[in-house]
């Protein structure tokens, strides 16, 4: 859970990524280099890179980058950048979309301005709620067409937990609120509480 949160809060190298066929061109070094994270859903692989000797990695952690690998990803992508590379893995295997506003979800709702900041949205003439997570190395912002899956998503870059004391929303008056490691969705028409915690 540590290493997850060291992760996630590493300052940015590069916003970009770039094709690899392995996980060499990480970083700018030759040193050798470990894997200390890994995930795989929905066909996509996920491995974090840190810099190492004999198959261990360095304490304390050296991270270098992170490496993307298959469904519909030729070769390998590469990311410098810690965060983008979680970012990529949510928006290629949990349910993601890049969004640089809300609107792709719908009306906004309310939000909390935590880190990341997060936006509840209400899709038009229904009761299904859509999530926006921002800022703290969110790139243009990462959209969720289900809120389960934004926290699910969260839950994992940021070695939190989802509680799932929740049946779903039942209604339009859903509210997201929350401080910094500590969010919740309820509400007059929410079915139990939907919690995510994190460090």
């Amino acid at each position: 859970m540590a290493l997850l949160t060291a992760c996630f809060s590493l300052a940015s190298q590069a916003a970009n990524n770039y094709s690899c066929n392995n996980a060499a061109p990480l970083g700018s070094t030759t040193a050798s280099k470990v894997v200390v994270d890994k995930a795989f859903k929905d066909g996509v692989s996920y491995k974090l890179y840190a810099l190492g000797e004999n198959g261990e990695a360095y304490e304390p952690l050296v991270l270098v980058g992170v490496r993307l690998s298959g469904e519909g990803i030729g070769g390998g992508l590469c990311y410098d950048s810690v965060d983008r590379g979680k970012q990529a893995f949510g928006e290629r295997a949990m349910g993601g979309m890049s969004c640089d506003n809300i609107k792709p979800l719908g009306v906004a709702v309310n939000g909390v301005g935590t880190y990341p900041r997060a936006t509840l949205a209400l899709v038009p003439d229904t009761s299904n709620y859509g999530i926006r997570y921002s800022g703290q190395g969110i790139g243009g912002g990462l959209c969720f067409e289900d809120v389960l899956e934004g926290f699910e998503w969260l839950a994992w870059a940021k070695g939190g937990k989802v509680m799932k004391n929740w049946q779903g929303f039942t209604g339009p008056a859903a509210r997201i609120k929350g401080r910094n490691g500590y969010h919740a969705v309820a509400g007059n028409d929410v079915a139990g509480r939907l919690v995510l915690k994190w460090n």
